[in-house]
């Protein structure tokens, strides 16, 4: 509802679209009865994402999504995509993209192949006004979910990153600006680590993400950050695709009476 309100375009979400399971022996303790499996927490996604006309939800799988992948070689993000039309993994995507090619079948296994191999917790999209073509689009927005600890200073893990990029486009084969040039990101959303900020770093705006999720004994016995809440970032590109300003704004979540999981309890008289 938000994001019709203020005139969205578009969603991204930076993976863990659901907690996943069987990783940790008392990991069914935390779940909801009816998502103690793939079965429910994919029921769960397809039926209350929330759906508005005419805004998509580009997103990539975490750590927790892959739960099911580890144990099970379930890619539940892949099937969260076949079945809703508004919400588009980017895995996925890159897959359809290349099955449009015109090019020897031979050739095509191999691409196709190296696709399926990528992790689902990296990727990037072209994003740009609605009103120019798709393929004229030029900035470029990356996604990554992760997987290693926490640190304990807030911003060290986007320098991290950014210092690393270089490596990480290796495995983009069209990071590049429109005239042909390989580039770097202009943006990047980082999921996992739970934090909220906003950086520059090597000219390209790092964002921490946040969490939608209440904190739980994992984050409370380690003193790890669990900011809720979300990010509404506003653009303006040139036709390059270079950001020449950025409107970001945090939303802290509105949370149910019903997740409270303690109460201050009163002294007895």
């Amino acid at each position: 509802d938000h994001a019709v309100e203020i005139g969205a375009k578009f969603v991204t979400h930076s993976g863990d679209l659901v907690d996943g399971a069987f990783r940790h022996n008392d990991m069914y303790l935390f779940l909801r009865e009816d998502c103690q499996g793939s079965d429910g927490q994919y029921d769960r996604v397809v039926e209350k994402w929330p759906s508005r006309p005419e805004i998509m939800t580009y997103f990539i799988a975490g750590n927790h999504d892959h739960f099911f992948q580890d144990r099970g070689g379930i890619d539940i993000c892949r099937h969260i995509d076949l079945a809703r039309d508004d919400m588009v993994y980017l895995k996925s995507a890159t897959i359809e993209e290349a099955l449009k090619r015109n090019i020897d079948p031979e050739l095509m296994k191999k691409i196709v192949e190296s696709k399926r191999l990528g992790s689902g917790r990296i990727g990037a999209l072209r994003i740009g006004p609605p009103n120019i073509p798709a393929d004229k689009r030029n900035t470029i927005w990356m996604m990554m979910h992760p997987g290693n600890g926490s640190a304990k200073a807030l911003s060290y893990k986007s320098q991290e990153i950014a210092r690393t990029l270089n490596f990480l486009l290796n495995s983009f084969e069209n990071m590049e600006s429109p005239q042909g040039k390989r580039i770097k990101p202009h943006g990047i959303q980082i999921g996992h680590y739970h934090k909220v900020d906003v950086n520059v770093i090597r000219n390209v705006y790092i964002f921490q993400a946040g969490t939608m999720k209440l904190s739980d004994e994992f984050h409370e016995t380690k003193n790890l950050d669990n900011t809720m809440g979300y990010w509404v970032t506003e653009l303006t590109t040139k036709r390059n695709g270079d950001i020449e300003r950025v409107t970001p704004h945090f939303y802290p979540p509105f949370v149910e009476k019903t997740r409270y999981t303690r109460t201050v309890v009163q002294m007895k008289e």
